[in-house]
């Protein structure tokens, strides 16, 4: 995308499969809040995850958390954003390395083949629908990104 911007999450939701789309139902519409606050839109992201199809009751195999994490080093590096947003504990162990509580809060330097892209993490809407109270700490991390997207 022109803005350079890209958002990584583990895996669809149920309701994506209908909609064709990632990130949709009130996860989606959460996540589409979540944009609007540091003013973007979702045509304005590269919006990619983990696996391209929900797995068995939703949840990946931690045993190849990190097989995945390099397949998706390899698509960020074919997508070269400037600024990556990684939602939730598996995305993060799969690209960090640490678990998500770790991981918030610091922008990290993903090291790819041909580059480096900085990557913040933050809690999945579907997390935040669950965790109204998390919302505050969300919003530093997307403040974070926002910084990023800005240099």
């Amino acid at each position: 995308t022109a803005s350079g911007l890209m958002i990584l999450a583990d895996t669809p939701d149920a309701d994506d499969h209908n909609a064709g789309a990632l990130l949709s139902g009130n996860g989606g519409k959460l996540f589409d809040r979540m944009l609007a606050a540091i003013g973007f839109a979702r045509a304005d992201v590269y919006l990619a995850s983990l696996v391209p199809a929900r797995q068995p009751g939703g949840l990946l195999d931690s045993a190849i958390e990190a097989e995945l994490g390099e397949i998706a080093r390899r698509h960020i590096a074919l997508a070269k954003p400037k600024a990556l947003l990684l939602l939730g504990d598996t995305t993060t162990r799969a690209l960090i390395g640490t678990n998500l509580p770790q991981a918030r809060g610091v922008k990290h330097a993903l090291n790819l083949k041909g580059g480096t892209t900085q990557a913040v993490a933050t809690f999945h809407p579907r997390f935040l629908l669950t965790q109204p109270a998390r919302k505050a700490d969300a919003w530093a991390d997307l403040r974070l990104f926002l910084e990023l997207s800005e240099k």
